[in-house]
């Protein structure tokens, strides 16, 4: 089994190489080097004992795939964001947090996270445009961000074993193309319910939607009321004339009396 991958040099000498299989070996690092492999289309790292990957790692702007699942990353570098990869396999790490350069791959359209130590999702994901896939199944995400709704290509998330998470974001139906969500095993979800959820995926997008309109209902509820008891408050004024407001006489006594 592979230990490390040798002297930097020696990866200079393979920058016309396309494919690597480093699969179930006993990797801890990669070498700063590791760039130069600028002509990889796919990198095979999974099952290995990687804790980090050096900021070189985004230079490899070929790659379509990444696979490094099984391995002990907790964080990642913020260069991934320069990587055209259309899939990124990071299941089964110890990753915390991702860094919001995930929502700036321009090709990116697999993201799997799944068991993990995630509390949440970046809020610059919602910039992607080209997301498809979301598997983040397994980890312990208490709520999604604002952003979230802007994934505008989202047709699959997996948000299923999350047990933290109570509620999905307003405007959650502004994710039209939403076909398949998974949910299971969120205890503390309420909004929406579990019979909601057990409905599919349109039917929480149309709940959604009705969640929104009742909220706009009860702002303008809300804002009524406010009017209501300031148009209270100035009648009362206008009824109680002299009684209920100074008059200039008293106001100019009260100055008189203080100079």
């Amino acid at each position: 089994r592979i230990v490390n991958l040798g002297d930097d040099e020696d990866l200079i000498h393979l920058s016309q190489l396309t494919h690597l299989n480093l699969l179930r070996n006993q990797l801890e690092t990669l070498p700063s080097n590791i760039g130069y492999l600028r002509n990889l289309i796919c990198l095979e790292l999974a099952n290995n004992r990687l804790v980090e990957l050096p900021l070189e790692f985004g230079y490899l702007s070929a790659l379509n795939r990444i696979n490094l699942e099984c391995n002990k990353l907790s964080c990642l570098p913020e260069t991934l964001g320069q990587m055209k990869c259309e899939l990124i396999n990071l299941n089964s790490n110890m990753l915390t947090s991702l860094p919001n350069c995930i929502g700036d791959m321009p090709n990116l359209k697999i993201l799997c996270v799944c068991d993990n130590q995630l509390s949440c999702l970046p809020a610059k994901i919602g910039n992607s445009k080209t997301l498809e896939v979301i598997h983040a199944s397994k980890n312990e995400i208490t709520e999604l961000p604002y952003t979230f709704v802007y994934l505008s290509s989202l047709e699959c998330l997996w948000l299923d074993f999350n047990v933290k998470m109570s509620a999905l974001p307003f405007n959650f139906h502004f994710l039209t193309k939403l076909k398949e969500l998974k949910m299971e095993g969120n205890v503390d979800m309420v909004l929406p319910t579990t019979d909601t959820l057990l409905k599919g995926p349109e039917e929480v997008l149309r709940w959604s939607e009705r969640r929104l309109g009742a909220s706009q209902f009860a702002r303008a509820q809300n804002i009524l009321l406010t009017v209501q008891d300031v148009l209270k408050q100035v009648g009362k004024y206008k009824i109680g004339g002299l009684n209920g407001m100074p008059s200039h006489h008293s106001l100019y006594e009260q100055n008189v009396s203080q100079d």
